[in-house]
């Protein structure tokens, strides 16, 4: 899967080379998905579902493969049901933070990379459990909007993981 999405950042970066934006056209872009960002951690802390999903493209060809191996999520009514699932699993959402946030632009598609520290309490835990989630996305304009049309999470192996090897 690594090497499918660094293929994918790669083939965007040849195809769309000479198609990047001036300085000013990329700073309005870039503030634009950093305002999607915002939107998206503000809906994870209030665990509306609502506005969560208004940052997804609405679409049967939008595809989400999150970071808990449970496969790929291809069309927006699989994404909501699985993003619905994780909030109905939360009791509360302590912190939700974008952290070295890269956006690489390209006409109208935007690569994101970064980590997400999500703070949450599941239900029926005695403890808060904090996640350090690892993205690469794809965001493009749709009907005037910036949304998520493709996002792959994954979380960093735990020490007992990498003490075990390969």
């Amino acid at each position: 899967m690594r090497n499918l999405i660094g293929t994918l950042v790669l083939l965007l970066s040849i195809g769309l080379h000479g198609c990047d934006r001036s300085g000013d056209e990329r700073g309005s872009v870039v503030e634009a998905n950093k305002q999607l960002d915002k939107k998206l951690a503000e809906g994870f802390r209030s665990k509306n579902l609502d506005q969560i999903m208004s940052c997804w493209w609405n679409s049967p060809d939008v595809i989400n493969i999150p970071a808990d191996n449970a496969g790929v999520r291809k069309g927006y009514d699989l994404v909501r049901a699985a993003i619905k699932l994780q909030l109905d699993g939360i009791d509360r959402v302590l912190a939700f933070k974008f952290a070295e946030q890269d956006y690489m632009v390209f006409d109208d598609v935007v690569v994101g990379t970064g980590k997400i520290h999500f703070h949450v309490k599941p239900k029926g835990a005695p403890h808060p459990v904090l996640l350090t989630i690892f993205y690469t996305d794809l965001r493009q304009r749709r009907n005037g909007n910036w949304v998520y049309t493709y996002s792959h999470e994954s979380l960093p192996p735990s020490p007992v993981e990498i003490a075990a090897g390969p």
